[in-house]
């Protein structure tokens, strides 16, 4: 988000599905469903269409592949927890490893790299920040583990596919991003819905 922009860095995000469809017949030692290899190639083919669309925006390509960096590591991180949680660890005891454990990768991130310079908050700043530490991120990551004892990885990383969506609206609403984007890459986003749409219809 920090090197392009929120709509470019949701789209990228959106390919955890297709990396958790081939890591995850390959971590549980299972060959792959067509059905599921399908879909992901669908939204392969979305995040195609974005990564061609010629967008005003600056450093775009460059923000999309850091975005697939981190929907690759999305889609371990989803296994690894689904793994866990079926030899029974609680969701509360992934958090409290979590938790610190991405507080320090972060600020590693932030003292090593110079585009993130640490910068402590400012008072106006805790209230926000309390909020989406504790709704966007514990509560969130609680009821993602909590969907993982009943759902494939695959299953929840589709459906979290939708982020794009509402969070591209969010960025034109707030943002005015629309107006650096192209009808090329809200048809790839559309494309990354429609897999979303046709999982959804099939038989669990």
């Amino acid at each position: 988000i920090a090197v392009s922009n929120v709509s470019i860095g949701l789209a990228g995000f959106a390919a955890t599905s297709l990396f958790a469809s081939f890591l995850e017949p390959l971590m549980e030692k299972k060959r792959p469903e067509l059905g599921k290899v399908l879909l992901s190639l669908l939204v392969a083919l979305g995040i195609c269409l974005i990564a061609g669309a010629r967008t005003n925006v600056p450093n775009s390509g460059l923000g999309l592949a850091i975005a697939l960096v981190g929907a690759f590591l999305a889609a371990i991180y989803s296994l690894m927890s689904k793994s866990l949680i079926t030899e029974k660890v609680p969701g509360a005891t992934l958090m409290t490893y979590q938790m610190p454990g991405s507080n320090l990768a972060a600020l590693l991130a932030m003292l090593l790299i110079p585009a993130f310079p640490l910068q402590v908050p400012q008072a106006t700043d805790w209230l926000p920040l309390l909020f989406l530490a504790i709704a966007c991120t514990f509560i969130a990551y609680l009821w993602f583990a909590k969907l993982l004892e009943h759902l494939t990885a695959y299953t929840v990383n589709l459906a979290i596919n939708f982020e794009p969506v509402y969070g591209m609206l969010m960025a034109a609403a707030f943002f005015h991003e629309y107006e650096s984007l192209t009808p090329l890459f809200y048809l790839g986003s559309a494309t990354i819905v429609l897999a979303n749409v046709l999982h959804a219809r099939q038989p669990q």
